[in-house]
């Protein structure tokens, strides 16, 4: 685990591995997932040749809060992470609630930033015509539902969660997976 001080003087704690590679994923996870989810990615990028890097959003793990959030501006964390350790070109991945922080990346860092994956992304829950919950399996609906009550409803969960991934495989991930669906 490294971390990391961004412009604004935040701690942000960073996972990576072989970055030597020609090809280097920044991975944004699916909340409330943060670093829980870099065992089995680590497995993933190994065996496809990628390098990896993968960072907690601010106020998650040991990443400090950011004083006023704004998912757009998770992309000058990119950046600032990229450059302590000398990535220059990158691909970025999201999944589900990591999706918007992959595209922000796109988005702000076009110079370094040479494609966006989304796995299970999601629209604005406000949305005019959307129905922000059609399709989602049970455990999405209990994390969604959560945080429109409050942090005070979500943060139990998170650590439910965050213990639960600390062992997660790729095989118990697939397996989870269908009360997702």
């Amino acid at each position: 685990m490294l971390e990391v001080r961004a412009a604004d003087g935040r701690r942000i704690e960073v996972m990576h591995t072989d970055l030597a590679r020609d090809a280097v994923v920044v991975s944004h996870g699916g909340t409330p997932n943060g670093l829980a989810e870099w065992p089995w990615l680590d497995e993933l990028a190994a065996a496809a040749g990628l390098g990896l890097v993968a960072f907690n959003r601010p106020g998650y793990g040991a990443s400090d809060r950011r004083a006023e959030p704004a998912v757009a501006r998770n992309a000058d964390d990119t950046a600032c992470v990229l450059d302590h350790l000398g990535v220059d070109a990158f691909v970025s991945l999201g999944s589900s609630g990591g999706g918007p922080y992959a595209l922000a990346d796109g988005a702000r860092l076009r110079g370094r930033c040479r494609g966006v994956v989304v796995v299970g992304g999601l629209g604005p829950a406000d949305a005019d015509g959307l129905d922000f919950t059609d399709g989602m399996g049970e455990a999405n609906w209990a994390v969604f539902g959560a945080a429109c009550t409050g942090r005070q409803a979500v943060t139990p969960i998170a650590e439910m969660y965050a213990t639960m991934m600390s062992a997660v495989t790729a095989t118990s991930l697939t397996e989870f997976a269908d009360s997702l669906f």
